[in-house]
């Protein structure tokens, strides 16, 4: 997953793929709330959702 998200052209495809599967940004936002990750990207809740990888704030992931 980190591959794909790297790369600008397949990360909106990912995203654009889980929007026509019914999770889009709305509902990606309310994942976030959920998971007590409000600081979070979206990488970040779809590792948690897929691996059970621990959240991460966006300044963490830029520190």
């Amino acid at each position: 997953m980190r591959e794909i998200w790297r790369d600008p052209t397949t990360r909106e495809r990912l995203l654009s793929d889980l929007s026509e599967a019914g999770y889009d940004a709305e509902k990606l936002d309310s994942m976030k709330e959920l998971i007590d990750a409000k600081d979070s990207d979206a990488y970040d809740v779809l590792a948690f959702v897929a691996y059970a990888v621990e959240t991460r704030t966006l300044i963490q992931a830029r520190g």
